[in-house]
């Protein structure tokens, strides 16, 4: 689209003069300052740039600059001066005038001129626009718990960091961001590669993404949704911008949630559902060396009935936290009735395996509970645990069903053991 100039002038051939070098642009002419005045008015949001005449009747071009001057609206367009004078040409600079041509200056000077500033007028307002941006964002991210940073990738450097600038102002403006990230000053370190991956993303195919993920800030981690959006420069990424929604509150419910439906509230260890669906899990993908432990605490219901259910609670506590320590990473420990606990132990081989990890529970739970009543207590367990040999055939209710008479068979012969079977 071509640029709009207004000319001024009280002279038809000045005007005409003027044109003529304005060729390529859209001109208007005005033959007074008050007929320039009305333009302006009506028009100023489609004039590029003013070239006025300095001296006209009624009102002088130093006059309507001055009127324009103090209107926000018309005060940012160009005004370019003509006078051949030295002390006119002084007046209209100091007065906010952009720049002066003669009467008689070189049809390419004139043009030069008027282009520089065409130029210089868009910059001016690029720069607006972006202080507006910027002011506006700030607004915004002050007012939320949002938070962003603009990452130059060939700079390797971030820019701007929202209302969190206070506690990140020592990687702000400072290059290789991308080791920053990886100190963890940033994206909390078990993120770091659902962070990278997003990036790799976003290189190859997309210019936007969105995850959930953890940031460390204010000496805490805290969850965030972060949404990239990346700008690109002959095919590689420019930079990224993301922004950082703070959803720690919703995300700390959602895990409470999940972890209440798939904890046992008293000990914490994980319930019924939650160690069923991974031992099908297991079993089904025919996972290597898997037993099966069911446990009963032996004389439970005396214990509830002599010291309370306070006390009760106490115990099965004290017993599912030794369970846990008894056990190694990769076990499933589960609570999954009142006094029954379910074991799925992965890495057995052998049966002389699985009875030397049953030596070591047995070990453990046998050794003295102090409770807050002050008493000291020992408890035992029956225990029934089935080796998983014939993976093909292995259902999760078979199993269950020969653990649990296997459990049976131990209460039988005395209680306190244990009773191995195959499958």
């Amino acid at each position: 689209m071509k640029e709009t100039i207004l000319i001024v002038d009280d002279d038809e051939v000045s005007r005409l003069v003027l044109k003529r070098c304005f060729c390529e642009y859209n001109t208007i002419e005005a033959c007074s300052g008050m007929s320039a005045l009305k333009i302006i008015e009506s028009n100023y949001e489609n004039i590029d740039v003013i070239v006025c005449d300095i001296v006209m009747p009624n009102m002088t071009g130093v006059e309507l600059l001055k009127k324009l001057a103090v209107n926000i609206n018309y005060q940012d367009i160009p005004f370019i001066v003509v006078t051949n004078y030295l002390e006119n040409q002084l007046e209209a600079l100091e007065l906010g005038a952009w720049d002066y041509i003669t009467k008689d200056t070189d049809k390419n000077i004139i043009i030069s001129r008027v282009k520089n500033a065409l130029l210089k007028s868009k910059l001016i307002e690029t720069r607006k626009e972006s202080l507006l941006k910027d002011k506006m964002f700030n607004l915004f991210t002050n007012l939320s718990n949002d938070f962003a940073f603009e990452w130059d990738f060939e700079s390797d450097t971030v820019f701007y960091c929202g209302n969190y600038h206070d506690y990140y102002s020592d990687i702000i403006g400072h290059c290789n961001f991308s080791e920053t990230i990886r100190n963890g000053l940033l994206v909390y370190e078990e993120d770091l590669d659902i962070f990278d991956d997003t990036i790799k993303k976003i290189g190859r195919k997309d210019n936007r993404a969105e995850i959930d993920l953890r940031i460390m800030y204010n000496h805490g981690i805290y969850w965030c949704k972060a949404s990239f959006a990346a700008t690109f420069h002959d095919g590689e990424i420019k930079s990224i911008t993301c922004l950082l929604t703070n959803i720690d509150t919703y995300k700390q419910r959602i895990i409470s949630a999940v972890n209440s439906s798939e904890h046992d509230p008293l000990t914490g260890l994980m319930n019924r559902k939650k160690f069923k669906e991974n031992a099908i899990k297991l079993i089904e993908e025919k996972e290597e060396n898997l037993a099966f432990v069911f446990i009963d605490i032996d004389n439970f219901k005396k214990a509830n009935d002599t010291f309370g259910h306070l006390v009760g609670d106490e115990i099965l506590i004290d017993i599912g936290e030794r369970l846990k320590k008894s056990f190694i990473d990769g076990d499933y420990v589960a609570r999954v009735g009142g006094d029954e606990f379910f074991i799925l132990l992965t890495g057995i081989s052998s049966n002389a395996e699985l009875k030397e990890r049953l030596d070591i529970l047995m070990d453990n739970i046998r050794q003295p509970i102090e409770l807050a009543n002050g008493q000291t207590q020992v408890y035992t367990v029956s225990v029934g645990a089935c080796l998983i040999k014939n993976k093909n055939t292995a259902s999760y209710k078979r199993i269950y069903e020969i653990a649990d008479k296997a459990c049976y068979i131990s209460k039988n012969n005395g209680k306190n053991q244990y009773t191995v079977v195959d499958w």
